[in-house]
């Protein structure tokens, strides 16, 4: 008998490839993908040109393939403006004003379903009666960053420079040793303007200082090795690399941890600085999206970074994991808040993990790459399936927190890759094809497009024709588009490796 499905989540995982895939589920690696296989359907899938995160995941919230829905990657063109425009305006492919298809969250939408779009690329903003869409660690062009500062630590010692010492009992604290009085300066990155909260540490009893957190007319007490409760801050924030919504004041929270004793005074952590306002549309929830996914017990051993990883895996590339196990985490508990706040029965979401590591270590597997050597293969086959097994377990964590009986689980991958290491410069033949011309101006090269017939795009490799009527500086007539587009096409079409012919 047919089981009606009541509600459908997509799990979608940024890079993952079909082979390892198979690979690591055979070898008994992943057992939640391994029940998949078993109980449900696997298959190959080939993603639409070009093979990129943008345009595939629209594809596959869409149903639309590119020519369709209008989301050629990162960088798109819009025909009639200035060429430079677009490429200085990189990602404004995934904002959805862009997109020329319905997306599978809007159709639900116009029906009543409630709907969670969370950490997927190409989908602000969502524009739902019913749904909401939530970022977090893939922002989009015109958001407010979740996260404008990261991690740090400070130790506070009555000799440090910039802190005062102060009578406890005229702030409050009882203490046998001086009162320091310290301001933690969040500045640089994605904050404007410099900004500061006053702490303070003190002794009560000779044990060793204690770090203490004003609040209205008392304070919270800190202990070595714990975490504060969220404490607010105002900041003026800067635009990030993808022309987020910068230049305004932001209401933003974080934390602090005592992390230990140091001889007069402590060790200090700060976690993230997370933004309240400009990545849920509509908005009003970031402050509970945050509260509710992050720093909670049963975190916090996942926030310690182990000496290895698996298979002696150390370092930066160790903390990676570290991180990405972390995330995974807090994505499955954000899509736990919103299934209890909205009830929703449609879910797109979005895991990174598998997309950075190929483009670490991919090369190392094969065996023509120009920096192989069988040591650095071993460990690249160990991180990946590392990698794998916290993908596995994030698919478990999703299956175990949002999904029952009833659901219809869709995990789906955008795209695969290759390891590559020569490239072509295409700008460079245009230029002795007499296509491209460049002039000299005091900041290097630019385009000269009185000179220039066909302009060869960057993400994703396309080429434009510089259409007369069309482009804002077309040279080429539209009796000569085709003649223009064939020569392009044989120039492409003659190119041949100097080295295999």
């Amino acid at each position: 008998m047919t089981r009606s499905v009541k509600d459908v989540i997509v799990i979608g995982l940024d890079g993952a490839m079909y082979y390892f895939i198979k690979r690591f589920a055979e070898e008994g690696l992943l057992p939640n993908v391994k029940k998949f296989i078993d109980d449900g359907v696997i298959a190959e899938a080939f993603p639409c040109p070009p093979t990129d995160t943008p345009t595939n995941w629209t594809t596959i919230a869409t149903g639309a393939s590119t020519g369709t829905h209008g989301v050629a990657s990162f960088y798109i063109h819009i025909p009639g403006e200035p060429f430079e425009l677009g490429q200085k305006l990189r990602s404004r492919g995934q904002l959805t004003k862009y997109c020329k298809a319905e997306y599978l969250w809007n159709l639900a939408d116009r029906h009543g379903i409630p709907s969670l779009v969370l950490n997927y690329p190409a989908c602000w903003p969502g524009n739902m009666r019913h749904g909401y869409v939530c970022l977090y660690t893939w922002s989009m062009p015109g958001t407010t960053p979740m996260v404008v500062s990261y991690p740090k630590e400070y130790s506070v010692t009555i000799k440090s420079q910039g802190v005062k010492l102060v009578d406890g009992e005229r702030v409050g604290l009882q203490s046998v040793r001086p009162v320091i009085a310290f301001r933690l300066v969040f500045k640089g990155g994605l904050i404007k303007e410099p900004a500061s909260v006053e702490l303070y540490a003190f002794d009560p009893d000779g044990s060793g200082y204690r770090l203490a957190v004003p609040r209205d007319r008392e304070f919270e007490v800190v202990d070595s090795g714990r975490w504060s409760d969220w404490i607010p801050i105002t900041l003026r924030i800067a635009k990030s690399g993808v022309q987020g919504a910068g230049g305004k004041e932001v209401k933003c929270i974080f934390k602090v941890k005592h992390v230990g004793m140091v001889e007069d005074g402590l060790k200090v952590a700060t976690s993230e600085v997370f933004t309240t306002e400009g990545w849920v549309d509509p908005s009003g929830l970031e402050e509970d999206v945050v509260k509710s996914s992050h720093y909670l017990d049963d975190e916090l051993a996942l926030m310690e970074p182990r000496k290895k990883v698996e298979y002696d895996i150390f370092g930066e590339e160790a903390r990676f994991l570290v991180r990405q196990r972390l995330e995974a985490l807090r994505i499955a508990r954000m899509a736990t808040y919103f299934k209890a706040k909205t009830r929703w029965r449609l879910c797109f979401l979005h895991y990174h993990i598998i997309d950075s590591v190929n483009h670490r270590f991919l090369g190392y597997l094969h065996r023509d790459f120009p920096f192989y050597d069988e040591e650095k293969a071993e460990f690249a086959w160990s991180y990946f399936e590392e990698s794998y097994r916290i993908l596995d377990e994030f698919i478990g964590l999703i299956l175990k927190t949002c999904t029952s009986e009833d659901t219809l689980t869709i995990v789906v991958s955008d795209h695969a890759a290759l390891p590559a290491w020569r490239t072509i410069n295409i700008r460079r033949v245009f230029l002795e094809e007499g296509l491209l011309r460049y002039r000299r101006s005091s900041d290097g090269y630019l385009v000269d497009w009185s000179g220039t017939r066909a302009f060869p795009w960057v993400e994703p490799l396309a080429v434009w024709v510089n259409l007369e009527g069309r482009d804002p500086q077309g040279i080429v007539k539209q009796k000569e588009y085709e003649e223009v587009r064939e020569q392009v096409i044989d120039v492409l079409q003659g190119l041949r490796d100097p080295e295999t012919g």
